[in-house]
C-alpha cells in the first residue's frame, strides 16, 4: 500500500483515475493514444507546440519550447551599450530564443496500469534541467 502511496512522487503525479476491475487495457490505452494525438490535429487548444509520442500503454506529451521563454539572462538594468551594440539585450534575447525553438521543455505521460488495480495515471516526465 505504502509504494502505491509513494508513486504519487515519481514525476510527480498530476492525475490517477481509478477503473472497474473489468476495464479493457487495450481500449483504454488505444483510446489515450488516440486522445493525445487529437491535440496535434487543427484546431489545437493547446497554448505551447507538442509533440506526442505513442507508447504501449498510452502516450507521452512533449512539450516543445516556443522561443518565447522567461529569459534568467534578461538584465533591464545593464547597460547595452546601445540598441543593436554587441551587447543589444534584444539581440541577445532573440539569439536565445533562436536556439531554443523546439526543443524538448518537460513532458506528460498518460498512460494505462492494470496493477496494484486498473487505473490510468498521468504523470510529469522528462522535467531536467536545460
Amino acid at each position: 500500500v505504502w509504494d502505491d502511496q509513494f508513486l504519487k512522487c515519481d514525476g510527480p503525479e498530476v492525475l490517477r483515475l481509478p477503473l472497474t476491475p473489468s476495464a479493457d487495457g487495450s481500449l483504454i490505452s488505444s483510446w489515450l493514444r488516440d486522445f493525445a494525438l487529437s491535440f496535434q490535429k487543427a484546431p489545437n487548444t493547446l497554448t505551447s507546440p507538442i509533440n506526442v509520442l505513442p507508447l504501449d500503454n498510452g502516450a507521452k506529451i512533449v512539450y516543445l519550447k516556443s522561443g518565447f521563454e522567461y529569459s534568467q539572462g534578461w538584465d533591464d538594468n545593464k547597460d547595452s551599450g546601445g540598441e543593436g551594440g554587441p551587447n543589444d539585450p534584444a539581440a541577445a534575447e532573440a539569439a536565445r530564443a533562436s536556439t531554443l525553438k523546439g526543443k524538448p521543455d518537460g513532458a506528460l505521460r498518460i498512460v494505462y496500469e492494470a496493477e496494484p488495480s486498473p487505473r490510468v495515471r498521468a504523470v510529469r516526465a522528462d522535467m531536467g534541467p536545460d
